[in-house]
């Protein structure tokens, strides 16, 4: 049975922590040779001794993409709803409400744009309002779609440091409630950073990309390469699995740099993030509160346990990323179809 989904502390009476990051001295270091030799820019991480992490949206933004819509103009957001629209796969749909103090922006490329309808139209702000959406042109020289597309995913909190929460949906998939209860219920009142729906199906980022490979989702190359980097250094094979789909995170340190790590792994084996999101919390130090064999357990269970099993992953400094029941979240977001299940721009 699924728990009852109850509403926590309003959002209107809390704040995201924004003081500095406690990190173990040894993540320090691994994470500075993990990825040095780039640029610096503004917003990126710093560290110590002059290290940083590479963690700046302006490192795309600006360069390989470019946006119609200057974001700073939304800086007024206390919580920013953003999907993306790459390959005209999926239309825009409405959003749930207009609230002065909810942003929806959608970013979506030229051939999407194309594919939109034309009524309707409001422009403010720089924003061409549709169906309730600031919509983002983007123009990007990526060759994948998915991969152009998940830069506004992973590093939402980056392109949006002046707001309070962010919540990022799936372009196949609606919110159906106030983003202001989701972020309540779900994040505040847990005092966590970040918040995933559980996945559904499977428990272990073993086996996801053993789905990715039977589905041929990736190149089976890269994902067996992965695979054996991720054995070799130690992530446990139950270890939960998340739903990708939909995040909810503050605009703490906390949560900037598990979108920053865990986009830069992304980068590293595109174009599934599910496959690396258990790497980038096991690195940062993050554990599960279930055990392996809890999980394991799980994994043979009935859909009313699989789906509604609830955790966190925590760090040694107090930091949460609460993973919620799956039952839940169909509760609160409607999912979709694609259009088309590949897209492309010609």
């Amino acid at each position: 049975m699924c728990p009852k989904i109850e509403r926590g502390a309003s959002t209107e009476q809390s704040n995201p922590v924004r003081g500095g990051i406690d990190m173990d001295p040894r993540l320090v270091k691994m994470l500075t040779k993990r990825y040095s030799g780039v640029k610096r820019f503004p917003g990126d991480i710093d560290l110590s001794n002059n290290y940083f992490l590479p963690c700046s949206a302006k490192r795309f933004v600006g360069a390989s993409h470019n946006l119609s819509v200057d974001l700073s103009e939304l800086e007024h957001c206390t919580i920013v709803v953003a999907t993306a629209l790459f390959g005209a796969q999926d239309p825009l749909r409405p959003s749930f409400s207009e609230l002065e103090s909810v942003c929806y922006v959608a970013f979506v490329d030229q051939c999407t744009w194309q594919s939109l309808p034309t009524p309707s139209i409001l422009v403010r702000k720089g924003c061409i309002f549709m169906n309730g959406w600031c919509v983002v042109l983007v123009t990007h020289n990526e060759q994948n779609l998915r991969v152009a597309s998940r830069l506004y995913k992973m590093l939402l909190p980056a392109l949006f440091p002046a707001s309070k929460w962010s919540i990022w949906c799936d372009a196949k998939s609606s919110i159906s409630v106030d983003p202001r209860f989701v972020i309540d219920t779900f994040l505040t009142s847990h005092n966590a950073q970040v918040a995933f729906p559980s996945h559904a199906q499977r428990f272990s980022v073993y086996d996801e990309q053993q789905k990715v490979i039977s589905a041929k989702l990736a190149n089976k190359t890269n994902v067996q390469r992965q695979r054996e980097e991720y054995i070799i250094e130690g992530l446990p094979p139950d270890s939960g699995l998340v739903d990708g789909q939909f995040i909810l995170r503050d605009q703490s340190p906390q949560a900037l740099l598990f979108s920053c790590v865990w986009h830069n792994e992304y980068l590293r084996y595109p174009p599934r993030d599910q496959t690396v999101f258990n790497y980038a919390v096991h690195i940062l130090g993050y554990r599960p509160t279930m055990s392996q064999s809890e999980f394991q357990v799980v994994k043979t269970s009935p859909a009313s346990v699989r789906t509604g099993l609830h955790y966190f992953y925590v760090d040694g400094f107090g930091s949460k990323i609460h993973v919620f029941p799956n039952c839940q979240y169909t509760k609160i977001v409607k999912k979709y179809r694609h259009m088309r299940r590949h897209g492309k721009c010609k």
